[in-house]
């Protein structure tokens, strides 16, 4: 498959920067269908599509990023990955 990415980026570099994101979003997606198992059932991956996911994820950051000022991100920015959680999970309000 690298192979195949770097004929059609024509760089070696290129090709393996795509292939990275390509992982980092799909392992993404990932943990989003497996908070959704967690909070709504084991049946739940069955009914979601993955492209839908990439495109409302990609609307919502587009709202959020008009609708919060750079600085209010900072905060949470500095949070390590178990206390996002932690404030993800005091945000819905559990």
């Amino acid at each position: 498959m690298l192979r195949e990415l770097t004929v059609a980026v024509c760089s070696p570099r290129a090709a393996r920067f795509a292939f990275g994101v390509t992982v980092s979003v799909y392992n993404a997606l990932q943990a989003v269908k497996g908070a959704l198992v967690r909070e709504h059932g084991a049946d739940v991956p069955d009914q979601l599509s993955g492209a839908v996911m990439a495109e409302d994820a990609g609307r919502t950051w587009d709202g959020l990023d008009l609708a919060i000022a750079p600085r209010e991100w900072s905060a949470l920015s500095a949070l390590s990955p178990p206390a996002f959680g932690r404030w993800l999970q005091g945000a819905q309000g559990k």
